[in-house]
């Protein structure tokens, strides 16, 4: 029965399993499988989650849950204090998506073809919504006065 499908010999246990047995790993193994079968892995698994540094790693990754939580309600606050940008945000999205507005491939002001992103030159009120500048990240962050221009940083001034 075995010798109908590709098996694999498990180096933990030592038995000769089906290829259904092992868990995938596609970048780090020859075959796209895990040297140890399902079982002697969550084995192996529990064994480690006691020891110090899976321990660790666990209370990690619960940190990494409560960053994401924190992450959510920092930008619903975010989207409460600025109802007026989500809006307009969301305006340029849709006038995109139907056609009344037409992303370029290249940044307005340097030109280059880049991903680019809707600025709100004019504010964000509901009439300028769709008047919008389509600049790179660079040349938008700039445009948001979060980076100082190139001349600004080449003469040294403040």
């Amino acid at each position: 029965m075995l010798s109908d499908y590709p098996t694999k010999t498990c180096s933990k246990c030592s038995k000769e399993k089906p290829l259904t047995e092992f868990p995938l790993r596609k970048h780090s193994s020859r075959d796209g499988y895990y040297a140890y079968c399902k079982r002697c892995r969550q084995d192996w698994l529990n064994a480690w989650r006691i020891t110090a540094s899976g321990s660790k790693s666990i209370k990690n990754s619960r940190s990494k849950e409560t960053w994401k939580q924190n992450h959510l309600q920092a930008a619903k606050r975010h989207q409460s204090k600025y109802p007026d940008r989500r809006r307009a945000r969301y305006m340029v999205v849709n006038a995109v998506r139907s056609g009344r507005l037409i992303k370029p491939d290249a940044c307005e002001k340097c030109l280059r073809v880049r991903k680019v992103q809707s600025h709100h030159h004019l504010g964000y009120s509901l009439e300028h919504a769709l008047d919008v500048q389509w600049l790179c990240i660079r040349c938008h962050r700039e445009a948001d006065g979060f980076i100082l221009s190139s001349l600004q940083n080449t003469f040294g001034n403040p």
